[in-house]
């Protein structure tokens, strides 16, 4: 458990994976009760990998009680270029949990060359909650967008939701 607000960095150039946060433990539990702000800015990992914000496994638990911003790949404002990167806010499987109850949750995912989605539902028991009053989900890429994509659940019982998800080759 983190009572006080949390600023997370990853950078880096050439790593296969990359989370900012990785809650895989069996049945494990994590607890933020102050504002988060995760930024990933990754350039030309290897191929077939992933860059995630949040990654949540194997019956785990993630809870965000305060203001939540994930931005990926967006902390200088630049793009990653590659093939066969995923790139992430949220990455669940194995039945993990994530919640969201703060007055706002933001995430904003950029990707050049692969597909950008904020979550990924990856298996059919994974489940994330938005109980925030906002909560603003951005997905951009010149391949291919998911808002929210997989076999899990996704709920809102907060007040406002948007999920943009823009495909940035070809639109006028």
């Amino acid at each position: 458990t983190v009572n006080g607000n949390v600023e997370i960095k990853v950078a880096g150039i050439g790593t296969q994976n990359v989370r900012g946060i990785r809650n895989a433990g069996t049945n494990g539990t994590m607890v933020f009760n102050g504002d988060v702000h995760i930024v990933a800015d990754i350039k030309n990992p290897s191929n077939g990998g992933y860059i995630t914000g949040v990654d949540t496994w194997s019956g785990s638990k993630t809870y965000f009680n305060g203001n939540t911003v994930i931005d990926i790949n967006s902390g200088k404002g630049e793009t990653i270029s590659w093939s066969n990167v995923w790139a992430n806010a949220l990455q669940l499987n194995q039945g993990g949990y994530i919640a969201f109850s703060g007055e706002k949750c933001i995430m904003n995912v950029s990707n050049n060359g692969y597909t950008a989605q904020s979550v990924n539902l990856a298996g059919n028991t994974d489940i994330v909650e938005f109980n925030s009053n906002e909560t603003i989900i951005t997905s951009k890429s010149d391949y291919g967008v998911n808002g929210i994509a997989g076999y899990g659940k996704a709920l809102f019982s907060g007040k406002d939701v948007t999920i943009n998800s823009y495909l940035t080759s070809g639109v006028t």
